[in-house]
């Protein structure tokens, strides 16, 4: 089939852009055509081949895949995909991401009667879906959730049935490494005797991570052993980020906290290979993030054989081997009536100290991530889009 997947640039280093990478692979592995809608694609160009079009290729499988740049403003992307839809025939339109991205793309089904399926598959990190979106998914041919929460938001919020098709891991990148290298690479970092939290979240609100700094500065003055490493994008350029180094600064753990050794971004980050290393070197992983929509650092950290202090919230609670680590919150609700979640500290600091006293079982957090494979997730959309009726999803002729 010939499949048209609009999402986030491959390139970035975030994690739907790891999610893209690896949806996009399986779906050619599985011999269909597949051409991509990206955005981001101005933060890191693709190459332009002979045809003077824009190239992805795959930096594993080596597949190159024809691009076109997109914009994420609403209006002018549902201009662009409708010109890319009037050229190109697709069998399938797959949008990933977040589901507000894609507002108004039902219109491109309702008043243009073009033949193609839309697959839905998104992420949700909260809960109801707002009301002025639910018309979007009357006219979905197939809705995905990567989380049991997600589907759970979709159905109770909508009505509509959705799949629970959970995002991978790759075993080959996040693992846990020989004890010999480990003590070589703790012994770089003078982490002899310590115990070293780490924290690997996207700079933006709802990651909390002043949470996560003011929990540190008191679990340390409990045990002068605790120690955290921040691995984030520091800069404060948008609204929803917070000045990391002057958070540092506020709580007074300059002394206790270490940032990356190079400025990380949106399109610039680590190795996997050094990520890897990162955790290795970590004695727990603390995400005090209020919402996610899946949360790969819980599976990469587990992977690794070390255990993860969470926010009970969201999908987070899925993912988590050891449901005793997971930290109590409290809700609210926005001015968007959807739950907002606020995280107890004081039961942060408790589930901290929790960890630092209790022995890890490395082999029961590696079995029970190894649970989540890309293999698997690619035969589920396959067997989704195996699955699809002939009949088209258009409930009315116009919008």
């Amino acid at each position: 089939m010939k499949i048209f997947v609009i999402c986030d640039s491959p390139h970035l280093f975030t994690g739907l852009a790891r999610v893209n990478r690896n949806i996009i692979r399986g779906l050619a592995s599985n011999n269909h055509e597949v051409i991509i809608g990206a955005w981001g694609w101005d933060q890191l160009a693709y190459p332009i081949n002979e045809d003077s079009q824009w190239i992805y290729e795959d930096p594993f499988t080596k597949n190159k895949h024809i691009v076109f740049p997109l914009t994420k403003i609403p209006t002018q992307l549902l201009i662009q995909v409708y010109e890319i839809l009037k050229v190109i025939e697709f069998d399938i339109v797959l949008t990933m991401g977040d589901y507000w991205s894609f507002a108004g793309f039902e219109l491109l089904k309702s008043r243009l009667d073009y033949s193609y399926k839309w697959i839905s598959y998104y992420t949700f990190e909260s809960s109801p879906i707002n009301e002025e979106y639910y018309q979007a998914f009357d006219y979905m041919d197939e809705i995905v959730s990567p989380s049991k929460f997600g589907k759970a938001v979709v159905e109770n919020s909508t009505g509509h049935s959705c799949h629970y098709v959970p995002y991978g891991i790759d075993s080959n990148l996040f693992y846990k490494i020989d004890e010999k290298t480990k003590q070589n690479e703790r012994k770089k970092r003078n982490l002899d005797e310590k115990f070293r939290f780490i924290n690997v979240s996207k700079n933006q609100n709802r990651k909390n991570i002043p949470a996560f700094l003011e929990a540190i500065k008191i679990v340390n003055e409990e045990d002068d052993r605790a120690i955290g490493y921040l691995h984030t994008n520091c800069e404060k350029k948008m609204p929803s980020q917070v000045h990391i180094k002057n958070m540092i600064k506020r709580f007074g753990v300059e002394d206790i906290i270490s940032l990356p050794d190079k400025k990380l971004s949106l399109d610039i980050g680590y190795s996997d290979k050094k990520l890897n290393i990162e955790y290795n070197c970590s004695d727990a992983l603390v995400l005090s993030s209020v919402a996610e929509g899946f949360g790969f650092p819980i599976l990469e950290a587990q992977m690794c054989g070390i255990p993860v202090v969470a926010t009970n919230c969201s999908s987070i609670t899925e993912l988590c081997f050891n449901k005793n680590f997971l930290v109590d919150s409290m809700k609210y609700y926005s001015s968007m009536e959807q739950e907002v979640v606020i995280i107890k500290v004081d039961d942060l600091v408790e589930k901290m100290l929790m960890v630092m006293q209790t022995t890890k079982n490395s082999d029961k957090l590696i079995n029970f991530s190894k649970g989540f494979s890309w293999k698997l997730t690619n035969n589920r959309i396959e067997n989704i889009i195996s699955g699809m009726n002939k009949n088209i999803v258009i409930p009315v002729e116009e919008v």
